[in-house]
Parts: C-alpha cells; sequence; structure tokens
C-alpha cells in the first residue's frame, strides 16, 4: 500500500477535540471548522471514491495517550474535511463502510497530537 491514500495531520493541542473536553459549543465550532479546512486541503491528492473504509492512527504527544475513543469528535471533523475535498460524497454508512481507529506512535512532540488517515476502496475482511 503507498502512501497516497494516507493523510498525517498534526494538530496542536489548541485545535484538539476530545469527547472529555467541556468546550464552549462557540469553541468546539471554531476549532471544528479549523479541523474540516484543513483536511480538506491535506486530502486533494486523493482520488475520489464512492465507497471507502477509514483507518486513524492517533499520535499523542507522549506515550501516556488517552481514551483509544476520545479523540472521536476530532476524527469526525476530519472525515467531514475529506467528504468537503469530494473524496466521498458524504460520510453516511452508504459510503463509509467502516471507521477504525488505533494508537500510533507518540508524535515526540510537546503539545502536538496527528492522526493519519488511511483511504481505501478495500473492506476490512470482517
Amino acid at each position: 500500500m503507498t502512501d497516497d491514500n494516507r493523510l498525517r495531520i498534526e494538530i496542536p493541542k489548541e485545535w484538539w477535540i476530545t469527547h472529555n473536553m467541556r468546550l464552549h459549543w462557540a469553541q468546539r465550532a471554531e476549532r471544528t471548522r479549523w479541523l474540516r479546512q484543513v483536511a480538506k486541503l491535506k486530502a486533494r491528492h486523493l482520488a475520489p471514491l464512492q465507497e471507502a473504509s477509514i483507518h486513524a492512527m492517533i499520535h499523542s504527544p507522549t506515550a501516556r495517550g488517552g481514551d483509544i475513543d476520545g479523540p472521536a469528535p476530532t476524527i469526525k471533523a476530519l472525515i467531514d474535511g475529506i467528504v468537503d475535498a469530494g473524496v466521498l460524497p458524504d460520510d453516511s454508512p452508504k459510503h463509509l463502510k467502516f471507521l477504525t481507529h488505533s494508537r500510533g506512535q507518540p508524535t515526540g512532540k510537546p503539545g502536538i497530537y496527528a492522526i493519519t488517515l488511511r483511504v481505501s476502496d478495500v473492506n476490512p475482511p470482517f
């Protein structure tokens, strides 16, 4: 598999969103807009697909990490950006068949998270 179907997006902690954060709605919306825009710009090289599987690898600044599903709001905003870029028509189950995530290596950069998204037209074997 080549890197042509991958996006690695580094995210400063000021823009990171988790389920556990108690953000004001306007602050959450601002972060979501920023994440969508970054993903839209980074996804321009991806080929359009009608159906896809996406695997999100979460990279925390340190090995400590956190809840594996905590950054789901960040991942959702990035997927919305991929849709905005025209890679998928929508992120509904009709087009996004599988969404999986795992923990990756730490970024090793204080205050910098990263998400690596692998967009594939091949469904997982389960």
